[in-house]
């Protein structure tokens, strides 16, 4: 995936995905979920199992990703600070971006080769076109 089919899979609602390094191998699941004060531009993000919020992603007017998070030490640190590495590196080649084979928008299974290269699938993008939601 590119930065901006990243920054859409990101902002999709129901994201669920692995960033894993590739010098370490090390791999830490996250999930974002749509802002509930603005659901377009802003995502709440959080691990992917323990459930932890890690902070909130907003994309600016150039498209860029903007992340903050809490300042205060926690047990979460390993995550907050791996994701902010990644919000700022997305086209890195030494850090790996894979979803977990469901739909960022409505959690379906993906099924067919375009839905599971995008993360999104052909209903929701449809959708997404039609609305001039997509930022690609």
């Amino acid at each position: 995936m590119n930065k901006k089919e990243i920054i859409a899979f990101l902002f999709g609602g129901k994201a669920r995905f692995t960033l894993q390094s590739k010098k370490t191998g090390k791999s830490l699941t996250f999930r974002a979920t749509r802002h509930p004060h603005d659901d377009k531009n802003a995502a709440r993000v959080w691990t992917g199992t323990a459930g932890g919020w890690l902070g909130t992603i907003k994309k600016n007017m150039w498209g860029n990703v903007l992340y903050w998070y809490p300042r205060k030490e926690t047990i979460l640190q390993e995550h907050i600070i791996a994701f902010g590495w990644f919000v700022n590196h997305m086209e890195n080649k030494q850090i790996e971006f894979m979803h977990c084979g469901a739909c960022a928008v409505c959690g379906r299974r993906l099924t067919d080769a375009d839905s599971i290269k995008r993360g999104i699938g052909p209903t929701c993008y449809a959708a997404m076109m039609a609305t001039e939601e997509l930022p690609f």
